[in-house]
């Protein structure tokens, strides 16, 4: 209970996506404005083309075609036009994961999952068919706002669309402008804060520093000696290599997500109740880990070839502890 170790039940959901929920909602506001100023350039240009029309559909309905045959020819034309592009858009968002996997996308945690499967077709056929009734309905209310008789006036007097029609057009076009700027300054407020990040200060310099791994068995290596050994011999071969300016292992890579920690109990020390106990990642190291990692030492001194297992214990703790 001192060192607040208990257990909480979590939605599964709430556990895969807890730490990247705020950016999955970020990435999904800016997709979700790109696709809206999409629906409404198309929505311009279809306003713009619906005014050349309204004589074509204004002799459609003076020969007799009903307001639902002139929105079914309507809506036949925009479900062409959405599923071409709700198609070409999969294709494309095909392509780019490709091109991402050979960038290393699979680097990336869960990266397997990142796919165009049912769902994600599923998702974005129904976000093409909103997007088609959004986009055409404008057009629709248009030739529809318009009678026959006036259309056909408009056009032996050779006249364009009206007032409203291009306020209509010009209020979505600046309505564009605005999203794209909201887009703009917020991917620059991103790319900010990712600046920022890569000039914080890790405690290490990551500056060629290169790692590798190893996985000695239990069956050749039964002894600690023999792990020992195993490790000397590694890193004098490392420290031998050309331009090699310092060696060491470690248990744990920093910010690798894999540590081990435990409770420290100071001797003679009686604990209040209520009060939490230290509880610090630990790592072990071999002599040369600091000094390749460009850890700076505040005090003491580094760990060398002195603290060997009959030596006396040295630790190295950080200025927290």
């Amino acid at each position: 209970l001192n060192a607040a170790f208990h257990t909480a039940v979590e939605p599964l959901e709430w556990l895969l996506v807890s730490k990247v929920r705020g950016s999955l909602y970020l990435l999904w506001g800016g997709a979700a404005l790109v696709l809206l100023i999409a629906a409404m350039n198309v929505t311009n240009l279809m306003l713009a083309r619906a005014s050349t029309r309204r004589q074509e559909i204004a002799c459609r309905a003076a020969l007799g075609a009903s307001r639902y045959q002139l929105a079914r020819q309507l809506t036949i034309e925009n479900l062409l036009l959405g599923g071409s592009g709700g198609a070409a858009g999969l294709g494309l968002g095909y392509l780019l994961l490709a091109a991402l996997g050979r960038f290393g996308l699979d680097r990336f945690p869960r990266a397997a999952e990142v796919r165009i499967d049912a769902a994600v077709v599923a998702v974005s056929i129904g976000l093409a068919l909103l997007a088609i009734l959004l986009v055409g309905f404008a057009p629709l209310f248009d030739s529809w706002r318009v009678s026959a008789s006036s259309a056909l006036r408009e056009a032996t007097r050779g006249g364009t669309s009206g007032v409203s029609a291009r306020r209509v057009r010009q209020g979505l076009v600046a309505a564009e402008i605005g999203f794209a700027f909201a887009l703009l300054i917020g991917a620059g407020l991103l790319m900010m804060s990712f600046r920022n990040l890569l000039n914080t200060d890790a405690g290490f310099d990551r500056e060629g520093v290169w790692t590798a791994s190893t996985n000695a068995s239990r069956a050749r290596y039964e002894k600690d000696a023999d792990l020992v050994a195993l490790t000397d011999r590694l890193l004098r071969g490392v420290r031998s290599l050309p331009g090699v300016k310092a060696a060491g292992a470690t248990s744990v890579i920093p910010l690798g997500g894999n540590y081990n920690d435990s409770v420290i109990l100071a001797e003679g020390y009686q604990m209040k109740p209520g009060e939490s106990l230290i509880s610090p990642h630990q790592s072990v190291v071999t002599p040369g880990y600091f000094e390749a990692m460009g850890i700076d030492l505040v005090r003491g001194r580094y760990f060398d070839e002195r603290d060997r297992a009959k030596a006396p214990l040295a630790i190295i703790i950080d200025e927290r502890l």
